[in-house]
């Protein structure tokens, strides 16, 4: 009767110095965690890639926008350049009786985004894009487009339209259908 009242109890064994997973354990949440890795890399790499190349469409639109303004700053005819030196792409803002070649200060714009020739429309001389603004900030010669994408591959497109000779600009997208240009970054 003692022992029903004080209740029975078996003592629990004891395993000195055996705690944490075993192999089998170990190894089951190893393949779930690379499973996981394995789906989610390609989404965070095109994540990635989109990421770099809308950063880059988007710093050269201020920088062409700084171009136009230090048109009208210095009431002279100014130019936004766009060369490939290497591995990546720099952009500068000149004054436009300046030879592009002659010019020290160029910013790069990244290593892992190129110009999607084929739908880059500003002027091309010597491998140097350009685009000139006059002393209102006007376009003074042609308008276009710089189309950006991503060095290792993907169909990510983004792009900096210069619409209009008042020197109107917009930042861009691919489109599934083309403009009346053909162009699908509109």
């Amino acid at each position: 009767m003692k022992r029903f009242l004080l209740g029975y109890r078996k003592a629990a064994p004891v395993y000195a110095g055996k705690s944490g997973f075993t192999l089998l354990e170990s190894a089951i949440a190893i393949t779930i965690i690379s499973t996981l890795m394995a789906i989610a890399t390609p989404s965070f790499l095109g994540l990635l890639s989109s990421y770099q190349v809308t950063t880059t469409a988007q710093k050269t639109y201020q920088a062409i926008r700084m171009a136009q303004q230090d048109a009208i700053r210095t009431r002279s005819e100014w130019q936004f350049s766009l060369r490939e030196k290497g591995e990546y792409w720099e952009w500068a803002s000149h004054p436009k009786n300046l030879d592009p070649r002659q010019v020290s200060t160029w910013e790069p714009l990244g290593n892992r985004v190129t110009l999607d020739l084929a739908n880059t429309t500003f002027v091309d001389k010597d491998n140097i894009y350009y685009l000139r603004f006059d002393y209102q900030g006007d376009i003074s010669y042609r308008l276009g487009r710089l189309t950006f994408m991503s060095r290792n591959g993907g169909s990510v497109r983004r792009c900096v339209v210069v619409s209009t000779l008042i020197g109107a600009m917009r930042y861009g997208r691919d489109q599934k259908v083309p403009d009346n240009s053909g162009k699908y970054c509109y």
